[in-house]
């Protein structure tokens, strides 16, 4: 199999690390912190998000749950994707889940599809609740289950900036809500339209105003990412190369994976820079 991977998300031996990243967020959510993460596209916010959930946070202690934003287009889209996200997370088996859910939350009704990969996919039935009295219901929901099982939670919600496309509903208004008010759950929250992203944290008049910790996704350090292409093309890659690989694409994780795709197909060649 070929080693690099362009095309879906990047984690375990897939990752080039980010140590320092993955350190300082998992200080802050240790601590019930929250957190905004941005960069460029392609730069790996979605794999560092999978990494730090797969590999480097104990699922005894904490429940995750990332939640991708990017094609919702109204708000009943944002509470039915919270939902199914919340649903796909929980730590239950084919048996109890839909039970188990029912306790959880009491203003919708789930059915369940397994899939042909053997998971399952959950479909909420959202009534006639107006989207107010649909985020009580998740949010205190989520509180509810950390009550009662005493696990930390880890809400990520991904392009987070969509909220702003929103406009019959004041999303991040809603969130505030229970931000303030739910320990022991932090907030991810991520997107590449920094300039958007920016506005609903630090504008002294945004609800999320002062709400987060800013964490800037920078390129991976050149060096570093060298040594993880090198390795995989079995050291036949010569560093004066790469360097000219990293800046025609300009440090962007995902354009580098896909150059080290095709040249693992070269398998009898060394490359080097003439």
């Amino acid at each position: 199999m070929n080693p690099f991977h362009y095309q879906s998300f990047c984690t375990g031996e897939n990752f080039c690390q980010r140590d320092n990243e993955i350190k300082q967020i998992k200080q802050y959510i240790q601590n019930g912190k929250n957190v905004l993460l941005y960069s460029k596209r392609r730069y790996g916010k979605s794999s560092l998000i999978k990494e730090l959930f797969e590999n480097n946070i104990d699922n005894k202690t904490y429940l995750t749950i990332y939640i991708d934003i990017f094609d919702i287009v109204t708000a009943l889209d944002f509470a039915k994707t919270t939902y199914k996200q919340i649903a796909s997370s929980l730590p239950y088996d084919f048996k109890t889940i839909l039970k188990d859910l029912k306790n959880i939350f009491s203003k919708v009704n789930f059915s369940t599809t397994l899939k042909n990969n053997g998971v399952l996919e959950f479909k909420p039935s959202l009534s006639s609740f107006d989207f107010d009295e649909l985020m009580d219901d998740i949010f205190n929901g989520l509180y509810e289950y950390y009550l009662s099982s005493g696990k930390k939670i880890v809400v990520v919600f991904d392009e987070f900036q969509q909220v702003t496309t929103i406009k019959e509903k004041k999303i991040d208004a809603t969130i505030r809500k229970y931000i303030q008010s739910h320990q022991n759950i932090s907030y991810i929250f991520t997107g590449s339209k920094r300039h958007i992203l920016t506005s609903l944290f630090t504008s002294y008049d945004a609800p999320l105003y002062e709400m987060v910790n800013h964490i800037e996704l920078d390129k991976i350090e050149k060096d570093i990412f060298y040594e993880f292409v090198n390795n995989k093309l079995d050291k036949r890659l010569s560093l004066k190369l790469f360097d000219d690989i990293y800046d025609i694409c300009d440090g962007e994780s995902k354009l580098i994976q896909e150059f080290g795709y095709h040249l693992y197909f070269k398998s009898n060649l060394v490359f080097t820079q003439n």
